[in-house]
Formats: C-alpha cells, sequence, structure tokens
C-alpha cells in the first residue's frame, strides 16, 4: 500500500506513506477476503462496516438474448436467467429448469432458509471450505492461496 501527497514536501509524504503501510494491515483484518484494500479504506471511513460476506464461482452465458448466470455457493447451485418473460419460461424449458423450484431471494435469504431447514440459526459467513477453495482456485487455473 502506498499513498502520494503532492506540493507539500518530502516529510508530509513520508509520514502518510508511512501511515498507511502501518494502517493497511489493521484494514485488511476488517475486510471481507477479495474487498480491494482502497474501496475498502472508503467503506469504512464513510462509516460503513462488513455485515455479512458471501462467495461464489459464477459462469456467464448469453443465450438466445437472455443473460444466463450459473452460480456455484457453498451451500447450492442456481441458475439465474435475466430477461423477458417470455425468455425466462422458453429458457427454463429449454435448459429443463422448468419443473424446480424458482425464488425471488437473495443469496442470503437462500442461505438463511437453508440453514433453517437444518436447524442452524443465521450466519454472516458464506464461505467455501478450504478444500472445496483450493479446488476451485486449481480448476481455474490460479495459484493456491498462501
Amino acid at each position: 500500500a502506498g499513498l502520494a501527497c503532492g506540493g507539500y514536501g518530502i516529510l508530509p509524504g513520508f509520514l502518510a506513506g508511512y501511515a498507511v503501510g502501518f494502517l493497511a494491515p489493521l484494514i485488511k483484518k476488517v475486510l471481507p477476503e477479495g474487498l480491494g484494500l482502497v474501496i475498502g479504506a472508503i467503506l469504512l471511513a464513510l462509516g460503513y462496516r462488513p455485515v455479512a460476506y458471501y462467495e461464489k464461482v459464477r459462469e456467464s452465458w448469453l443465450l438466445e438474448g437472455a443473460h444466463v448466470d450459473m452460480d456455484e455457493l457453498p451451500f447450492m447451485d442456481v441458475v439465474e436467467i435475466e430477461g423477458s418473460e417470455a425468455q425466462i419460461a422458453r429458457l427454463e424449458k429449454l435448459l429443463g429448469l422448468d419443473k424446480k423450484p424458482s425464488s425471488a431471494k437473495s443469496y442470503y435469504g437462500l442461505y438463511t432458509d437453508w440453514l433453517a431447514e437444518r436447524g442452524r440459526g443465521p450466519e454472516t459467513s458464506l464461505a467455501f471450505s478450504a478444500e472445496r477453495k483450493a479446488s476451485l482456485r486449481k480448476a481455474l487455473g490460479l495459484e493456491p492461496q498462501a
């Protein structure tokens, strides 16, 4: 992390850079994984605090003019279809999804329902297991996380 201060001489820039270097690791501890440090610092400065966190892997397609997103979440696989009502109905049938349950709930809403069905209370962190994360990173050609 770094910071540039123009027009103020070297000492303020040095002090600001030192402060950012010191604070960056502390800020990273508060932010959800994957949220950029600069954006996270801005959100924190504006008074926002993380309240929930979820991970997903998405594969997006354009099919017959509609957007089809296939998401893998730690608790279920989801297909989202965005288009006109006619496009959605046609693609649901084409993809064999017309007999599957559908929902307009958020992923967090689906997750709390899933937890309740299993007798578990609400949770705010919806993350893949370390093993699944490693498997996904390998499948996507990404380096293992340290």
